[in-house]
């Protein structure tokens, strides 16, 4: 299940404010040739009157109130994040579901945000196998897959491999509409960190990674804001 407590402090108990709403979206991130894009754009997932959610009240140790603050806890299984029309066969490394925090206050004014950067990740594994990276970097040659729709390779954006907490290497596709690169994780390796760092014209990137067995480790399909920037998730299944 997938839990967050939010807690709201206005400073009146919550007096200044009328409505919390989260809202749902899915972004289908491992779009292969041929299939479906899965993708479900935003859509309210529920309300919350904010005057009737749970006050709590901290105390000192003389039992004066020193700070108090309305509280939701949030809780949706699997089967309900999926909703109507997805299935966790749906699922590929690298989806996505985004939920938004939304309050409006007594005299009508939002207040919420969906700026890059303001983001925080819960990396969630959605694959039916067994990992065989879950405790240790699985060893091998991987390869980095470059897509550029427009033709002019990465503008800047690159996607950065660290091991062993080393320095990090960078790769990018400098040219053109597709390329590859590759890297080797050594027997032995203990931490293995992917990121993508994005540049310019964002939307024309797209990448995936094959692990030493050939198979899709990570994938990003991209989109109208480009590939997820931050840490990518690998998954070398048996």
């Amino acid at each position: 299940d997938l839990s967050i407590e939010l807690r709201i402090d206005d400073g009146t108990d919550g007096d200044l404010l009328s409505t919390l709403r989260i809202f749902r979206e899915f972004v289908d991130r491992t779009i292969e040739d041929g299939d479906p894009d899965l993708s479900e754009a935003e859509a309210e997932l529920i309300s919350y009157d904010i005057s009737s959610l749970e006050l709590v009240e901290e105390t000192d140790d003389d039992g004066e109130v020193t700070n108090s603050y309305r509280r939701v806890e949030f809780t949706r299984t699997l089967a309900e994040l999926l909703g109507g029309a997805l299935t966790f066969g749906d699922l590929g490394v690298n989806d996505e579901f985004n939920l938004r925090v939304e309050i409006e206050t007594a005299d009508g004014r939002i207040i919420t945000t969906n700026a890059p950067g303001t983001e925080n990740f819960i990396q969630v594994i959605v694959l039916d196998c067994t990992l065989l990276n879950a405790d240790a970097p699985f060893p091998g040659e991987y390869t980095i897959n470059f897509f550029d729709s427009f033709g002019d390779g990465w503008d800047g954006a690159k996607i950065t491999v660290s091991i062993d907490g080393g320095s990090a290497q960078e790769y990018t596709l400098g040219n053109g509409t597709s390329g590859s690169a590759k890297f080797t994780v050594p027997e032995g390796a203990t931490s293995l960190d992917v990121e993508y760092v994005p540049g310019a014209f964002e939307s024309e990137h797209s990448y995936n990674i094959a692990d030493p067995n050939g198979n899709q480790a990570a994938a990003d399909a991209g989109g109208a804001l480009g590939p997820v920037v931050g840490p990518v998730g690998i998954a070398v299944c048996e």
